[in-house]
């Protein structure tokens, strides 16, 4: 939902709702709305950072010159 309609447009009840449960469960759970998202954001998004940013494999460096190997490089984070 925080991506779909925004951060600033999703309530915890919108969440609530959606998930089939009730506000008063989600606010046991999290404290606050940000709490939800801090949650949220390390569970969903830091992976996909961190794939991303990974370093990138050996095969995809075995290339000519220097030059090469930063295109790969490159080729390869842009992949992903």
């Amino acid at each position: 939902m925080f991506a779909a309609q925004g951060v600033a447009a999703t309530r915890i009840a919108h969440i609530a709702e959606r998930a089939g449960v009730t506000s008063a469960m989600l606010h046991y759970y999290f404290k606050s709305r940000d709490q939800l998202l801090d949650a949220v954001v390390l569970e969903r998004v830091v992976p996909v950072i961190s794939f991303v940013w990974s370093p990138v494999p050996q095969t995809a460096r075995r290339v000519v010159g220097p030059a090469d190997t930063a295109r790969a490089a490159i080729t390869e984070i842009v992949s992903r």
